[in-house]
Protein backbone atom coordinates (compact mmCIF):
# COMPACT_ATOMS: atom_id res chain seq x y z
CA UNK A 1 0.00 0.00 0.00
CA UNK A 2 1.46 3.41 -0.97
CA UNK A 3 1.86 5.71 1.35
CA UNK A 4 -1.04 8.45 -0.34
CA UNK A 5 -3.51 5.29 0.42
CA UNK A 6 -1.81 4.57 4.07
CA UNK A 7 -2.62 9.01 4.58
CA UNK A 8 -6.48 8.62 3.88
CA UNK A 9 -6.89 5.82 5.27
CA UNK A 10 -5.11 7.13 8.65
CA UNK A 11 -7.17 10.80 7.87
CA UNK A 12 -10.63 8.11 7.72
CA UNK A 13 -9.33 6.63 11.27
CA UNK A 14 -9.03 9.99 12.55
CA UNK A 15 -11.97 11.86 11.40
CA UNK A 16 -13.97 8.85 12.47
CA UNK A 17 -12.11 9.20 15.89
CA UNK A 18 -13.42 12.62 15.49
CA UNK A 19 -17.00 11.93 15.14
CA UNK A 20 -17.28 8.86 17.43
CA UNK A 21 -15.38 9.98 20.46
CA UNK A 22 -17.67 12.78 21.41
CA UNK A 23 -20.61 10.74 20.95
CA UNK A 24 -19.22 8.25 23.21
CA UNK A 25 -18.13 10.75 25.44
CA UNK A 26 -22.24 11.90 25.38
CA UNK A 27 -23.48 8.59 25.86
CA UNK A 28 -21.74 7.95 28.92
CA UNK A 29 -22.39 11.34 29.76
CA UNK A 30 -26.36 10.58 29.85
CA UNK A 31 -27.08 12.18 26.26
CA UNK A 32 -28.76 11.18 23.38
CA UNK A 33 -29.88 12.21 20.00
CA UNK A 34 -33.68 12.76 20.19
CA UNK A 35 -34.92 11.98 16.79
CA UNK A 36 -38.54 13.60 17.45
CA UNK A 37 -37.06 16.73 18.93
CA UNK A 38 -33.92 16.80 16.50
CA UNK A 39 -31.63 17.74 19.29
CA UNK A 40 -29.11 16.05 21.76
CA UNK A 41 -31.03 15.53 25.21
CA UNK A 42 -29.96 13.89 28.78
CA UNK A 43 -31.16 10.49 29.23
CA UNK A 44 -33.34 9.13 32.02
CA UNK A 45 -33.18 5.11 33.47
CA UNK A 46 -36.38 2.50 33.87
CA UNK A 47 -36.25 -0.56 36.43
CA UNK A 48 -38.25 -2.77 36.12
CA UNK A 49 -39.27 -5.62 38.85
CA UNK A 50 -40.96 -8.64 38.62
CA UNK A 51 -42.59 -11.81 40.49
CA UNK A 52 -41.56 -14.29 39.44
CA UNK A 53 -38.38 -13.10 37.79
CA UNK A 54 -37.24 -13.76 33.86
CA UNK A 55 -40.11 -12.43 32.07
CA UNK A 56 -39.88 -10.50 28.58
CA UNK A 57 -39.87 -6.56 28.33
CA UNK A 58 -41.23 -5.21 25.62
CA UNK A 59 -40.30 -1.38 25.04
CA UNK A 60 -43.41 0.41 22.39
CA UNK A 61 -44.16 -2.95 21.40
CA UNK A 62 -40.03 -4.17 20.54
CA UNK A 63 -38.74 -6.90 22.23
CA UNK A 64 -35.40 -5.69 23.99
CA UNK A 65 -32.98 -8.39 25.28
CA UNK A 66 -32.95 -7.72 28.83
CA UNK A 67 -35.29 -9.79 31.13
CA UNK A 68 -36.93 -8.98 34.23
CA UNK A 69 -35.13 -7.71 36.90
CA UNK A 70 -33.93 -5.06 34.51
CA UNK A 71 -32.36 -1.60 34.96
CA UNK A 72 -32.81 0.12 31.18
CA UNK A 73 -30.17 3.57 30.94
CA UNK A 74 -29.79 5.72 28.20
CA UNK A 75 -33.16 6.21 27.55
CA UNK A 76 -34.86 8.87 25.56
CA UNK A 77 -37.00 11.32 27.58
CA UNK A 78 -40.92 10.15 26.89
CA UNK A 79 -43.66 7.68 27.25
CA UNK A 80 -42.84 4.28 26.35
CA UNK A 81 -45.68 1.32 26.38
CA UNK A 82 -44.06 -1.14 27.99
CA UNK A 83 -45.85 -4.79 28.31
CA UNK A 84 -44.25 -7.54 30.43
CA UNK A 85 -44.55 -11.23 29.77
CA UNK A 86 -44.40 -14.75 30.80
CA UNK A 87 -45.13 -17.88 29.52
CA UNK A 88 -48.48 -19.32 31.67
CA UNK A 89 -48.93 -15.50 33.13
CA UNK A 90 -51.50 -12.79 32.79
CA UNK A 91 -49.05 -10.19 30.82
CA UNK A 92 -49.01 -6.84 32.88
CA UNK A 93 -48.71 -3.56 30.47
CA UNK A 94 -48.54 0.44 31.61
CA UNK A 95 -47.56 3.55 29.82
CA UNK A 96 -44.87 5.35 31.80
CA UNK A 97 -43.21 8.28 31.39
CA UNK A 98 -38.86 8.14 31.66
CA UNK A 99 -37.71 11.97 32.49
CA UNK A 100 -34.45 13.54 31.94
CA UNK A 101 -31.75 12.23 34.52
CA UNK A 102 -34.32 10.83 36.57
CA UNK A 103 -35.16 6.98 37.32
CA UNK A 104 -38.37 5.59 36.54
CA UNK A 105 -39.53 2.52 38.96
CA UNK A 106 -41.83 0.01 38.07
CA UNK A 107 -41.09 -2.47 41.17
CA UNK A 108 -43.36 -4.85 42.85
CA UNK A 109 -44.90 -6.11 39.98
CA UNK A 110 -46.84 -9.46 40.70
CA UNK A 111 -47.15 -11.41 37.50
CA UNK A 112 -50.14 -13.87 38.07
CA UNK A 113 -50.87 -17.49 36.79
CA UNK A 114 -53.21 -18.02 33.96
CA UNK A 115 -54.07 -21.62 34.49
CA UNK A 116 -57.72 -23.24 35.07
CA UNK A 117 -59.37 -23.72 38.52
CA UNK A 118 -59.95 -27.21 40.06
CA UNK A 119 -62.74 -28.24 42.06
CA UNK A 120 -62.09 -28.59 46.41
CA UNK A 121 -66.04 -30.00 46.56
CA UNK A 122 -68.07 -32.49 44.54
CA UNK A 123 -70.90 -31.67 46.96
CA UNK A 124 -73.08 -28.40 46.89
CA UNK A 125 -72.01 -26.38 49.61
CA UNK A 126 -74.74 -24.64 51.90
CA UNK A 127 -72.89 -22.66 53.96
CA UNK A 128 -69.04 -21.67 54.11
CA UNK A 129 -66.76 -19.05 56.24
CA UNK A 130 -63.18 -17.89 55.03
CA UNK A 131 -60.67 -17.59 58.05
CA UNK A 132 -59.54 -13.46 58.47
CA UNK A 133 -56.13 -14.58 58.46
CA UNK A 134 -56.60 -17.19 55.10
CA UNK A 135 -55.41 -20.11 56.66
CA UNK A 136 -58.59 -22.05 56.45
CA UNK A 137 -62.24 -22.17 55.21
CA UNK A 138 -64.73 -24.16 56.78
CA UNK A 139 -67.83 -24.87 54.96
CA UNK A 140 -70.94 -27.11 55.37
CA UNK A 141 -72.25 -30.01 52.82
CA UNK A 142 -74.76 -32.80 53.08
CA UNK A 143 -71.90 -34.91 54.35
CA UNK A 144 -71.49 -32.35 57.12
CA UNK A 145 -68.94 -29.57 58.24
CA UNK A 146 -65.98 -30.10 56.84
CA UNK A 147 -62.22 -28.03 57.63
CA UNK A 148 -60.46 -26.89 54.29
CA UNK A 149 -56.49 -25.97 55.28
CA UNK A 150 -55.61 -23.55 52.66
CA UNK A 151 -51.64 -23.96 52.44
CA UNK A 152 -51.94 -27.29 51.65
CA UNK A 153 -55.49 -27.63 49.85
CA UNK A 154 -56.25 -30.63 52.59
CA UNK A 155 -59.75 -31.10 54.20
CA UNK A 156 -61.18 -32.86 56.99
CA UNK A 157 -64.56 -33.82 58.27
CA UNK A 158 -65.32 -31.73 62.16
CA UNK A 159 -68.50 -33.55 62.18
CA UNK A 160 -71.32 -35.38 60.56
CA UNK A 161 -75.23 -34.50 60.11
CA UNK A 162 -74.82 -30.83 61.46
CA UNK A 163 -77.79 -28.61 61.87
CA UNK A 164 -77.92 -25.42 59.76
CA UNK A 165 -75.35 -22.80 61.01
CA UNK A 166 -76.51 -19.21 61.39
CA UNK A 167 -73.07 -18.09 61.83
CA UNK A 168 -68.92 -18.30 62.65
CA UNK A 169 -65.76 -16.34 64.03
CA UNK A 170 -62.54 -17.55 64.26
CA UNK A 171 -60.09 -16.70 66.68
CA UNK A 172 -57.10 -14.32 66.66
CA UNK A 173 -54.95 -16.56 65.34
CA UNK A 174 -57.45 -19.03 63.55
CA UNK A 175 -56.86 -21.79 66.21
CA UNK A 176 -60.29 -22.19 66.90
CA UNK A 177 -63.35 -21.14 65.48
CA UNK A 178 -67.04 -21.30 66.45
CA UNK A 179 -70.05 -22.21 65.12
CA UNK A 180 -73.56 -21.23 66.57
CA UNK A 181 -76.61 -23.35 65.75
CA UNK A 182 -80.30 -22.49 67.47
CA UNK A 183 -79.19 -23.58 71.18
CA UNK A 184 -75.82 -24.18 71.08
CA UNK A 185 -72.48 -23.16 70.35
CA UNK A 186 -70.09 -25.71 69.20
CA UNK A 187 -66.33 -24.42 69.61
CA UNK A 188 -63.85 -26.66 67.32
CA UNK A 189 -60.10 -26.70 67.00
CA UNK A 190 -58.26 -26.23 63.97
CA UNK A 191 -54.94 -28.16 64.71
CA UNK A 192 -54.95 -31.78 65.01
CA UNK A 193 -56.77 -33.77 66.53
CA UNK A 194 -59.51 -31.78 66.76
CA UNK A 195 -61.28 -30.87 70.03
CA UNK A 196 -64.87 -29.67 70.12
CA UNK A 197 -66.37 -27.33 72.87
CA UNK A 198 -70.06 -26.70 73.39
CA UNK A 199 -71.87 -24.13 75.72
CA UNK A 200 -75.43 -24.54 76.10
CA UNK A 201 -77.13 -20.75 75.53
CA UNK A 202 -80.34 -21.88 77.40
CA UNK A 203 -78.36 -22.34 80.40
CA UNK A 204 -78.10 -18.41 80.77
CA UNK A 205 -80.88 -16.20 81.47
CA UNK A 206 -81.28 -14.41 79.20
CA UNK A 207 -80.10 -16.72 76.83
CA UNK A 208 -76.05 -16.45 75.73
CA UNK A 209 -75.65 -14.85 72.55
CA UNK A 210 -73.16 -12.29 71.13
CA UNK A 211 -70.20 -15.07 71.43
CA UNK A 212 -66.98 -13.17 70.34
CA UNK A 213 -63.00 -14.15 70.46
CA UNK A 214 -60.77 -11.94 72.70
CA UNK A 215 -58.31 -9.32 70.45
CA UNK A 216 -55.18 -10.62 73.10
CA UNK A 217 -55.91 -13.85 74.22
CA UNK A 218 -56.49 -16.68 71.25
CA UNK A 219 -58.00 -19.18 73.68
CA UNK A 220 -60.53 -16.69 75.07
CA UNK A 221 -64.47 -17.04 74.26
CA UNK A 222 -66.31 -14.25 75.08
CA UNK A 223 -70.07 -14.10 75.25
CA UNK A 224 -73.42 -11.65 76.61
CA UNK A 225 -75.87 -12.45 78.95
CA UNK A 226 -78.25 -9.79 78.84
CA UNK A 227 -76.04 -6.84 81.07
CA UNK A 228 -73.50 -9.50 81.85
CA UNK A 229 -70.43 -10.28 79.94
CA UNK A 230 -68.46 -13.75 80.40
CA UNK A 231 -65.26 -15.42 79.30
CA UNK A 232 -64.76 -19.15 78.56
CA UNK A 233 -60.84 -20.30 78.83
CA UNK A 234 -61.00 -22.82 75.85
CA UNK A 235 -57.97 -24.49 77.44
CA UNK A 236 -58.88 -24.72 80.66
CA UNK A 237 -62.62 -25.46 79.50
CA UNK A 238 -64.50 -22.98 82.37
CA UNK A 239 -66.59 -19.87 82.44
CA UNK A 240 -66.61 -17.15 84.42
CA UNK A 241 -68.45 -13.92 84.46
CA UNK A 242 -66.19 -10.64 84.00
CA UNK A 243 -68.27 -7.87 83.97
CA UNK A 244 -71.94 -6.64 84.77
CA UNK A 245 -73.95 -3.39 83.95
CA UNK A 246 -76.18 -1.60 86.20
CA UNK A 247 -79.77 -2.64 85.50
CA UNK A 248 -80.30 1.07 84.66
CA UNK A 249 -78.59 0.57 81.26
CA UNK A 250 -78.86 -1.48 78.48
CA UNK A 251 -75.22 -3.44 76.82
CA UNK A 252 -76.26 -3.55 73.06
CA UNK A 253 -72.07 -5.27 72.11
CA UNK A 254 -68.87 -4.66 73.67
CA UNK A 255 -65.12 -5.45 72.90
CA UNK A 256 -62.40 -6.49 75.11
CA UNK A 257 -59.02 -4.96 74.63
CA UNK A 258 -55.95 -4.90 76.97
CA UNK A 259 -57.85 -5.54 79.37
CA UNK A 260 -60.42 -2.74 79.12
CA UNK A 261 -63.96 -3.15 78.31
CA UNK A 262 -65.54 -1.69 76.06
CA UNK A 263 -69.21 -1.05 75.40
CA UNK A 264 -71.70 0.37 73.51
CA UNK A 265 -74.51 1.04 75.84
CA UNK A 266 -78.28 2.57 76.08
CA UNK A 267 -78.58 5.27 78.99
CA UNK A 268 -81.68 7.51 79.22
CA UNK A 269 -82.50 7.45 75.45
CA UNK A 270 -78.83 8.01 74.28
CA UNK A 271 -76.57 5.74 72.93
CA UNK A 272 -72.85 5.60 74.93
CA UNK A 273 -69.92 4.31 73.97
CA UNK A 274 -67.68 3.78 77.38
CA UNK A 275 -64.72 1.89 78.94
CA UNK A 276 -64.32 0.47 81.77
CA UNK A 277 -61.26 -1.41 83.48
CA UNK A 278 -60.94 -4.85 84.03
CA UNK A 279 -61.47 -6.98 85.74
CA UNK A 280 -64.13 -5.62 87.67
CA UNK A 281 -63.87 -4.87 91.59
CA UNK A 282 -65.77 -3.49 94.37
CA UNK A 283 -64.51 -0.02 93.70
CA UNK A 284 -64.33 0.05 89.87
CA UNK A 285 -62.75 3.12 88.60
CA UNK A 286 -64.45 6.14 86.98
CA UNK A 287 -65.32 5.51 83.22
CA UNK A 288 -64.51 7.17 79.87
CA UNK A 289 -67.60 7.42 77.83
CA UNK A 290 -68.51 9.51 74.32
CA UNK A 291 -72.00 9.93 72.96
CA UNK A 292 -72.77 8.05 69.01
CA UNK A 293 -75.36 9.90 67.04
CA UNK A 294 -76.59 7.22 66.17
CA UNK A 295 -78.09 4.19 67.72
CA UNK A 296 -76.95 0.41 65.66
CA UNK A 297 -73.28 0.70 66.34
CA UNK A 298 -71.33 -2.78 66.57
CA UNK A 299 -67.69 -3.24 67.01
CA UNK A 300 -65.88 -4.43 64.39
CA UNK A 301 -61.57 -6.16 64.94
CA UNK A 302 -59.21 -3.53 66.61
CA UNK A 303 -57.22 -1.61 63.97
CA UNK A 304 -54.21 -0.63 64.39
CA UNK A 305 -55.07 -0.14 67.93
CA UNK A 306 -58.32 1.80 67.67
CA UNK A 307 -62.20 0.81 68.07
CA UNK A 308 -63.17 -0.09 64.78
CA UNK A 309 -67.27 0.44 64.87
CA UNK A 310 -69.83 -0.30 61.93
CA UNK A 311 -73.61 1.28 62.39
CA UNK A 312 -75.39 -1.84 61.12
CA UNK A 313 -78.33 0.53 59.65
CA UNK A 314 -76.32 3.08 57.46
CA UNK A 315 -73.27 0.73 57.20
CA UNK A 316 -71.50 4.40 58.88
CA UNK A 317 -67.77 3.17 59.62
CA UNK A 318 -65.92 4.27 62.68
CA UNK A 319 -62.71 4.97 64.21
CA UNK A 320 -62.09 5.89 67.67
CA UNK A 321 -58.70 6.06 70.11
CA UNK A 322 -59.23 3.61 72.35
CA UNK A 323 -58.79 6.92 75.04
CA UNK A 324 -62.36 7.50 73.37
CA UNK A 325 -61.27 11.38 72.74
CA UNK A 326 -61.47 11.42 69.34
CA UNK A 327 -63.54 10.07 65.82
CA UNK A 328 -60.33 9.62 63.87
CA UNK A 329 -62.30 8.50 60.64
CA UNK A 330 -66.08 8.65 59.51
CA UNK A 331 -67.76 7.02 56.37
CA UNK A 332 -71.07 5.83 54.96
CA UNK A 333 -71.89 3.08 53.19
CA UNK A 334 -68.88 0.85 53.82
CA UNK A 335 -69.56 -2.65 53.22
CA UNK A 336 -66.24 -4.41 54.10
CA UNK A 337 -63.36 -3.77 55.22
CA UNK A 338 -60.07 -5.43 55.29
CA UNK A 339 -56.75 -4.16 56.71
CA UNK A 340 -53.05 -5.07 55.66
CA UNK A 341 -51.41 -5.37 59.07
CA UNK A 342 -47.68 -5.18 58.05
CA UNK A 343 -48.41 -1.96 56.75
CA UNK A 344 -51.28 -1.15 58.24
CA UNK A 345 -53.11 -0.22 55.26
CA UNK A 346 -57.02 -0.29 55.39
CA UNK A 347 -59.40 -1.81 52.73
CA UNK A 348 -62.49 -0.03 52.74
CA UNK A 349 -65.25 -1.18 50.04
CA UNK A 350 -68.46 0.81 49.54
CA UNK A 351 -71.45 -0.74 47.27
CA UNK A 352 -69.33 1.41 44.15
CA UNK A 353 -65.94 2.55 45.49
CA UNK A 354 -62.36 0.83 46.36
CA UNK A 355 -60.65 3.34 49.14
CA UNK A 356 -57.69 2.80 52.02
CA UNK A 357 -56.48 4.47 54.54
CA UNK A 358 -53.23 4.82 55.97
CA UNK A 359 -53.45 4.13 59.67
CA UNK A 360 -49.72 5.14 60.35
CA UNK A 361 -50.85 8.86 58.87
CA UNK A 362 -51.25 11.84 61.18
CA UNK A 363 -54.49 12.92 59.40
CA UNK A 364 -55.83 9.52 58.33
CA UNK A 365 -56.40 10.80 54.78
CA UNK A 366 -58.60 8.27 52.31
CA UNK A 367 -56.95 7.25 49.27
CA UNK A 368 -59.76 6.65 46.53
CA UNK A 369 -58.70 3.85 43.74
CA UNK A 370 -61.35 3.28 41.78
CA UNK A 371 -64.86 3.06 41.04
CA UNK A 372 -68.11 1.26 40.06
CA UNK A 373 -70.73 1.59 38.25
CA UNK A 374 -72.72 -1.08 40.85
CA UNK A 375 -72.28 -4.55 42.41
CA UNK A 376 -68.86 -4.35 43.75
CA UNK A 377 -69.28 -7.13 46.45
CA UNK A 378 -66.21 -7.87 48.05
CA UNK A 379 -62.39 -6.65 48.45
CA UNK A 380 -59.33 -7.94 49.81
CA UNK A 381 -55.83 -7.57 50.08
CA UNK A 382 -52.82 -9.62 48.04
CA UNK A 383 -49.77 -9.95 50.16
CA UNK A 384 -47.76 -7.38 48.46
CA UNK A 385 -49.78 -4.71 49.30
CA UNK A 386 -49.19 -3.61 45.93
CA UNK A 387 -52.49 -5.11 44.52
CA UNK A 388 -55.97 -5.88 45.50
CA UNK A 389 -58.71 -8.14 44.60
CA UNK A 390 -62.43 -6.95 44.17
CA UNK A 391 -65.22 -9.17 43.08
CA UNK A 392 -67.90 -6.74 41.14
CA UNK A 393 -70.79 -8.65 39.20
CA UNK A 394 -69.79 -11.78 40.31
CA UNK A 395 -66.36 -11.52 38.53
CA UNK A 396 -62.86 -11.39 40.19
CA UNK A 397 -60.16 -8.54 38.92
CA UNK A 398 -56.73 -8.10 40.51
CA UNK A 399 -56.17 -3.62 41.00
CA UNK A 400 -53.00 -2.86 40.79
CA UNK A 401 -52.10 0.27 43.21
CA UNK A 402 -50.32 2.43 41.26
CA UNK A 403 -52.21 5.08 39.49
CA UNK A 404 -50.06 5.94 36.49
CA UNK A 405 -51.62 5.95 33.48
CA UNK A 406 -54.73 4.56 35.72
CA UNK A 407 -54.87 1.39 37.70
CA UNK A 408 -53.70 -1.76 36.19
CA UNK A 409 -56.27 -4.17 36.25
CA UNK A 410 -56.76 -7.97 35.13
CA UNK A 411 -60.36 -9.50 34.78
CA UNK A 412 -59.87 -13.55 35.67
CA UNK A 413 -62.62 -16.23 35.66
CA UNK A 414 -64.56 -14.42 32.75
CA UNK A 415 -67.95 -15.16 33.58
CA UNK A 416 -68.07 -17.10 36.68
CA UNK A 417 -70.62 -16.64 38.45
CA UNK A 418 -68.99 -16.04 41.95
CA UNK A 419 -70.09 -15.73 45.17
CA UNK A 420 -67.54 -15.07 47.40
CA UNK A 421 -63.24 -15.87 47.72
CA UNK A 422 -60.09 -15.24 49.77
CA UNK A 423 -56.67 -16.03 49.44
CA UNK A 424 -54.13 -18.37 51.23
CA UNK A 425 -52.22 -16.42 54.00
CA UNK A 426 -49.00 -16.53 51.45
CA UNK A 427 -51.36 -15.15 48.64
CA UNK A 428 -50.24 -17.66 46.24
CA UNK A 429 -53.62 -19.77 46.08
CA UNK A 430 -56.83 -18.21 45.15
CA UNK A 431 -60.40 -19.94 46.45
CA UNK A 432 -63.90 -18.82 45.21
CA UNK A 433 -67.17 -20.28 45.54
CA UNK A 434 -68.79 -20.64 42.26
CA UNK A 435 -72.36 -22.05 41.95
CA UNK A 436 -72.16 -23.74 45.45
CA UNK A 437 -68.71 -25.26 44.90
CA UNK A 438 -65.56 -24.44 45.92
CA UNK A 439 -62.62 -24.00 43.63
CA UNK A 440 -59.06 -23.00 43.53
CA UNK A 441 -56.25 -22.14 41.43
CA UNK A 442 -52.53 -21.51 41.82
CA UNK A 443 -51.34 -17.64 41.73
CA UNK A 444 -47.81 -18.82 41.49
CA UNK A 445 -45.42 -21.88 40.67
Amino acid sequence: MDIKYRRILAGSFIVAFLIIAPILLLYTSGFSYNFKKGSLQKTGALVLETEPTGALIYLNDQLIPEKTPARLNNITPDNYEIRIEKAGYYPWSKKLSVKDQETTFAENIVLFKNIDPTMVTESDIDWWSFSPNQKFALYQTSAGLSLLDTSNKKTRLLEENMPEISSAAWSKSDTYVFVEEESTTKVFTTTQPTQTFTIEKELYTPMADNFKWSESDFSALHFQSGNKVFQMNMLLNSVSQIYELPSDETLLDYKIFNNELFVVKKLNDKTILTKYLLPQGDSPTLPKSIELKDHDYIFLDIANSKLSLMDSDDRTYLLINTSLDKIVFQKKDVQSIDLHEQNDLLLLQTSQEIAYVNLNSDNFQETNLTRYSSDLNATEWHNSSNYIIALQNNNLHYIELDDRNGHFTIEIIDDANIDDFTLDEHSEILYFVKDFKLYSTNLVD
